[in-house]
């Protein structure tokens, strides 16, 4: 129904001279875009509701032929209802000037998320086709087929996947409007039938889906690039490039891409292979979440009439005898970090994994970001989507503290400060937060003028020097006691740094990139000493150096986990094999032989770095995808940030099962 710029994520604009102030019943707000048929608006109406309304072009609204185009799309979009498909809220089709109005959804389309963030982990994937697929099956219910679905069509939520744009759709029992042997669809997504001016049905959204699967998982269509001649060609005659397509992923969308529609899948065929989805606000890989999250946030207090947050974050106490009570002395671990899980929260008992010591729930159910142990293992931070840092007494098992900024768009991020007075927080605002814990106030605010979102933090050796990472490419460095930006690393060729790590003598730095890099530089020189790459990566997402040696490890999309030697400046070796879940973090433990992964399916992995050999697997049946790892610095205790919204503790010297 409506165009790619109808999302609203990151593209609202001030009202233009000749901008409407009402369009119906609707107060118009700011604009979202335009695209070929016209121009879309975020509105309000009546009851506050937020609402996206496409307005048509005064020259196509005196088109007879488009105005029933334009009715066409109404009713198709009047006929099809389902959890992910957008609602047609209203419309007027006879007015001088066309309208229609839908829900709001703010976030970005598939096409936009994937372009800033990189291709998704096979858990994402997978869940997005699901939420595809039950789209398909309510507007193939409804006699419609969408005849162009693709990246741009797709909006995502938090809780799914949502399909638009049915206005090339048409009803499966109504004669098109276009004449005979006429092309209607995006090259490169489209079914062979439909490249060659035929007539479709419902088994050519199913190809459609393949290819959108196949975009999500490599950033590219399965059918390449190049002249729109050349893309139809491959098509019909050639063979989809599937190689790069994780091997749970490639039996799927090969099967929705057979050239004989009678051979394809239907919508019920792959919810029944897929399962139940169970999409939660941690199905989507962490940046597109805080983009999500940014834009809601913008929109409520653009048309909600939220009043603006503070310019100063503000500390919220859990406890009346606040943050100093993290300083506890009580020794070892507490019987309260044992208890059982909530089962409200459908989680298993801690007796069916032996290994597990605690799952600590998040106080308002939300996803965990990032996890971290102060230094000396007595305080346990865990950040989360809403801007949230709580602090857990290691000793007690109870919350002594939650710091919290009502302006944030989710904490990406933490890390103490090597004498542990002072806490840092990676925000998707843009900014560095550093807290006082003696206090409990916010010592210092660290931001750049047209910052994009924080992706990760890091301390220098002495504590003296901040280094942080942001999605555009860059890492900068604080000196703290004077609060002034001591160097700026970028590399041209950047996507965006996703993690930062000091080296252990202090004078390297890493960056994780999602072009599949790690860059290398020598913080007193400012000079990039080495780039490491590794081939067929899907993106680094994280990174971390052995407490001693110089060996840097590296979480890979792909499935993978990589090692360097920093001082040979080459490949020592690597972990696992592509194809299987996305590596997300990365930690070694304090000794250094052995190195933790979290991957995107909840499982852990750990590695004897020395041999290569997997030595232990501890995984969680509820798990949304690991987020962040931390050992406590003096054991074998493993921290994991979930998802679902939970905090593992593991106790990695135990039998996996």
């Amino acid at each position: 129904m409506l165009s790619r710029s109808v999302s609203g994520a990151g593209v609202e604009e001030q009202l233009q001279p000749g901008d409407p102030e009402r369009i119906g019943p609707f107060r118009v707000i700011s604009r979202l875009g335009s695209g070929g048929m016209g121009r879309v608006f975020l509105c309000r109406s009546a009851g506050g509701r937020p609402v996206a309304v496409k307005v048509i072009r005064a020259d196509l609204a005196a088109d007879g032929e488009f105005r029933a185009r334009f009715r066409r799309e109404i009713e198709a979009a009047r006929k099809v209802s389902g959890l992910y498909t957008v609602l047609l809220v209203d419309a007027d089709l006879d007015g001088p000037v066309p309208w229609l109005a839908t829900s709001y959804v703010p976030g970005p389309s598939l096409a936009d998320a994937v372009s800033a963030h990189g291709p998704f982990p096979p858990a994402s994937v997978l869940m997005l086709a699901a939420g595809l697929a039950e789209s398909l099956a309510a507007i193939h219910a409804a006699g419609v087929v969408h005849r162009d679905l693709k990246p741009s069509n797709v909006l995502l939520a938090d809780d799914g996947p949502r399909v638009i744009d049915f206005g090339i759709s048409r009803a499966a029992e109504a004669s098109v409007l276009t004449s005979t042997g006429v092309i209607v669809g995006s090259p490169g997504f489209m079914s062979p039938e439909q490249a060659e001016g035929g007539l479709v049905g419902p088994p050519s959204d199913l190809f459609s889906l393949g290819a959108v699967v196949i975009f999500a998982a490599t950033g590219h269509s399965p059918f390449g690039t190049g002249s729109t001649p050349a893309l139809l060609y491959r098509i019909v005659h050639g063979v989809p490039d599937l190689g790069a397509v994780p091997a749970d992923i490639r039996a799927l969308a090969g099967r929705c891409l057979a050239k004989d529609p009678g051979m394809r899948p239907t919508p019920a065929d792959l919810l029944a292979e897929l399962g139940d989805a169970g999409f939660t606000a941690g199905w989507l890989p962490v940046p597109v979440r805080t983009e999500i999250t940014r834009q809601a946030g913008s929109g409520s207090q653009t048309y909600l009439g939220t009043d603006p947050a503070p310019g100063r974050p503000e500390p919220v106490p859990a406890t009346r005898a606040g943050p100093a009570a993290i300083r506890s002395q009580e020794p070892g671990w507490a019987a309260t970090l044992t208890r059982a899980p909530d089962p409200d929260r459908g989680q298993d008992r801690p007796s069916r994994h032996p290994a597990l010591i605690a799952t600590i729930a998040d106080p308002g159910d939300r996803a965990v970001y990032a996890v971290a142990f102060s230094p000396e293992g007595d305080v346990l931070a865990a950040a989360n989507d809403s801007g949230q840092i709580h602090l857990w007494n290691v000793a007690s098992g109870q919350r002594a503290a939650t710091l919290a900024d009502r302006s944030s768009q989710g904490v990406m991020s933490v890390a103490f400060a090597p004498g542990g007075e002072l806490l840092a927080a990676a925000d998707g605002n843009g900014r560095i937060y550093l807290w006082d814990l003696i206090s409990g106030e916010l010592a210092r605010t660290f931001t750049r003028r047209r910052s994009h979102a924080m992706t990760s933090v890091a301390f220098g050796l002495d504590g003296d020097v901040l280094a942080a990472a942001n999605s555009n490419g860059r890492v900068y460095m604080w000196d703290i006691p004077s609060a002034k930006i001591a160097a700026t690393f970028a590399d041209p060729g950047s996507q965006g740094v996703m993690s930062v790590a000091f080296g252990p003598d202090g004078e390297l730095l890493a960056a994780a990139d999602r072009n599949g890099r790690i860059y290398l530089w020598n913080i007193i020189s400012g000079e990039l000493t080495a780039t490491f790459t590794s081939p067929g990566s899907q993106g680094m997402r994280d990174a971390a150096f052995a407490p001693e040696g110089d060996i840097l490890a590296a979480a890979d999309a792909s499935g993978r986990v990589c090692l360097w030697n920093t001082a040979r400046a080459g490949p020592a070796r690597t972990l696992g094999t592509p194809g299987s879940a996305a590596a997300c973090a990365v930690t070694f433990r304090p000794e250094g032989r052995v190195l933790a992964s979290g991957h995107a399916d909840g499982r852990i992995c750990l590695w004897d770095t020395a041999s290569g050999d997997l030595t232990k697997t501890f995984e969680y049946q509820s798990s949304q995808g690991l987020n962040s790892l931390g050992f406590r610095p003096d054991g074998d205790i493993l921290a994991v940030g979930d998802g679902n919204g939970n905090t593992y503790l593991w106790n990695t010297a135990a039998q996996a099962r």
